[in-house]
């Protein structure tokens, strides 16, 4: 429905010249604060659905110019996206009627809205996207007023973005080309830690699929699988449970040594028993434990080995 309205997107030459001008097909996005990637499914959430107000005010530092060469006096300006705008009656004290449009970020789109340049009817929601205060791309910008509500969207860089997404592949192939170079021990040890409780049954080639899928969702697990000190622990956990060092004592909620029966630690309430351990360890009593049971466990593995060349021979 057309209103009649007082004049909007009314910009100083300068502040205009802060607006991109886009060439036939390049293209500038805007997308909702809020957005996660999910993991599995691999696509970008959005919460919810947002739609902009008709109206926005921002301040325009070069409204008119001052007294003195050079300088300006700064105003604020209304701002909308604009579908149509025609001159009114003569009756009318505005100079024009105006039909405002419609901006919504949608759930379907991811909440992204894709500006294409030589698109005329996109490109007519530019302005308003761009100065919108609760850009939050605007923020410390020249004609940013700050609002008491949250920022809505962002604008995004494109070309920035497919770079990212570009280094994040190539990291991704990275990590799946170091699974495959795995030793045996390498790949018992990660199996260990990013796989626990399930990598014993599991066979070699099936462990090594499910590092190869781990590493799409969290390439960051397998790059950083050295460094990564609760993989490491969860790692040390499953050594010792599987060398029959510990047990896990379950009717008394705690992880005993396996040879005395004597608590090593007490399983905390919607605690696994891993994460109990985890902390435990990282107390100073824990790191006493930690000496003792890395001790047991080198002894072990050990006479493991001891046994397996005496096999051979």
């Amino acid at each position: 429905m057309a209103e009649k309205a007082k004049l909007y997107n009314n910009f100083s030459p300068k502040l205009r010249s802060y607006l991109p001008k886009l060439k036939p097909g390049e293209k500038i996005r805007f997308q909702l604060t809020g957005i996660h990637y999910d993991k599995i499914t691999k696509k970008l959430i959005c919460p919810a659905s947002v739609k902009l107000p008709k109206i926005d005010r921002i301040y325009d530092p070069w409204a008119r110019p001052g007294e003195k060469k050079g300088e300006y006096e700064g105003e604020y300006i209304d701002i909308a996206y604009i579908l149509h705008e025609a001159p009114a009656p003569n009756s009318s004290p505005r100079d024009t009627l105006v039909e405002f449009g419609r901006i919504e970020f949608t759930r379907h789109t991811a909440g992204i809205i894709e500006i294409v340049g030589g698109n005329m009817e996109l490109e007519k929601m530019l302005p308003y996207l761009f100065f919108f205060n609760r850009n939050k791309t605007n923020v410390g910008k020249p004609w940013y007023v700050k609002s008491s509500g949250k920022h809505v969207f962002a604008q995004l860089e494109v070309d920035k973005q497919a770079t990212k997404e570009l280094e994040n592949q190539r990291r991704i192939d990275k990590a799946k080309a170091m699974i495959d170079e795995f030793t045996e021990e390498e790949l018992q040890t990660a199996a260990a830690g990013l796989l626990p409780g399930k990598y014993h049954v599991l066979t070699k080639d099936e462990i090594i699929i499910q590092l190869r899928n781990l590493a799409e969702r969290d390439v960051n697990k397998i790059m950083d699988l050295s460094t990564n000190v609760e993989v490491k622990t969860t790692a040390f956990v499953e050594e010792l449970l599987k060398n029959h060092l510990i047990e896990i004592d379950r009717p008394k909620n705690r992880v005993v040594y396996a040879d005395d029966k004597q608590p090593l630690c007490f399983i905390k309430p919607n605690q696994t028993p891993h994460s109990s351990l985890k902390h435990y360890f990282m107390t100073d009593e824990g790191m006493e434990a930690v000496v003792v049971l890395e001790k047991q466990l080198e002894l072990v593995k050990k006479s493991q080995k001891d046994k397996t060349e005496k096999a051979v021979v």
